[in-house]
């Protein structure tokens, strides 16, 4: 949830956050209803956030991706292969 001292909006996509303070780190983003997100804290953990739902629901293909990411990046051997590919790729961050 918020901290005191902002106001949170929801936009496209993610949502975000508007700070009224000069503390960055106190400042917090917003999930669109329905969202999951795989999320890295600033300390480096990954945290899953999964929407709430049926029970009895089938959960989306993403979803499932998102799971499938953080369980793998437990292994470190796969973690290395992975960014081994990233940086083959002819891509800019």
């Amino acid at each position: 949830m918020a901290n005191a001292g902002q106001i949170q909006t929801t936009g496209p996509g993610f949502g975000e956050s508007k700070p009224m303070t000069d503390e960055p780190e106190k400042v917090e983003t917003i999930l669109p209803a329905r969202a999951s997100a795989l999320v890295v804290t600033a300390a480096g953990e990954f945290k899953f956030v999964m929407a709430n739902g049926p029970t009895d629901a089938q959960m989306q293909p993403n979803v499932l991706l998102l799971s499938a990411v953080m369980l793998r990046s437990r292994a470190p051997e796969w973690v290395a292969e992975m960014m081994a590919w990233l940086e083959a790729q002819d891509i800019s961050m």
